[in-house]
């Protein structure tokens, strides 16, 4: 009966460590820095509308083209808001999308629902950084007759998500000195839109395409956060131009 007991109170140690780990993993996310709080507010040029999702819009035109923007896994989405609110300064719809648990794996179909709510739109780019780019593709994928762009910010299809038939324009864009990617951006080319530009932003990372601190296991960039932003909405711009 006594070596029952132990062996009982020995397997709910276990359960309690078990149950406290995944408790903490999954609260355990990337906050936003103070300056991508600092421009989730509307202004003369960009109205934010942050509710579920932060949808950024052009005040000063009508949009009709949408970005939805899928975050890094375990990412809070505000940690986007500068790359946002740029991109949408220039006549563009652009929606961060929260996902459950701070992870695109669970919410990949999301878009669609974003996609209901600005009905008015005519034409849709998906988006991600990270995990939320690799779920980015995978939507692409799953409805091609939806999309007419994508962005690929330090992430990359999988081999089940081949993309390689669509002609949407695409661009891929890594740091040159990201060490948390387990697979080279360069050697993705086959699975990308027939149509796609991928470049690498000279001594960026990984973390620096948003606003969310350091990235534990990045490699140190030697350009600043502001810098490695800049080339980034420059490339997404051109892009945008040609849909």
């Amino acid at each position: 009966m006594q070596k029952k007991k132990a062996i009982g109170v020995v397997f709910l140690i276990i359960f309690i460590g078990f149950a406290g780990f995944a408790a903490y993993w999954v609260t355990d996310s990337s906050d936003p820095m103070e300056e991508a709080l600092n421009v989730i507010k509307s202004d003369a040029d960009v109205s934010v509308q942050a509710d579920k999702n932060i949808a950024f819009t052009p005040v000063n035109s009508t949009p009709t083209t949408g970005i939805i923007f899928y975050p890094g896994g375990k990412v809070e989405p505000e940690a986007y808001s500068v790359l946002a609110k740029s991109i949408a300064s220039q006549g563009y719809l652009v929606v961060i999308v929260s996902m459950p648990l701070n992870l695109a794996v669970l919410g990949a179909n999301r878009a669609e629902d974003i996609m209901t709510e600005f009905s008015s739109i005519s034409n849709w780019v998906m988006a991600g950084h990270s995990l939320g780019g690799s779920m980015a593709a995978k939507y692409t994928f799953d409805h091609p007759e939806d999309v007419q762009g994508l962005i690929l910010l330090a992430s990359y299809p999988t081999d089940f998500n081949n993309l390689s038939k669509l002609e949407i324009p695409c661009v891929s864009l890594y740091g040159e000195f990201d060490t948390v990617l387990s697979k080279d951006i360069p050697s993705t080319a086959s699975l990308l839109p027939s149509n796609h530009t991928i470049h690498m932003i000279a001594s960026g990372n990984h973390a620096y395409f948003g606003y969310y601190g350091e990235q534990k296991g990045d490699g140190v960039a030697t350009i600043s956060r502001n810098e490695q932003h800049n080339e980034t909405i420059n490339y997404i711009l051109a892009m945008l131009a040609h849909l």
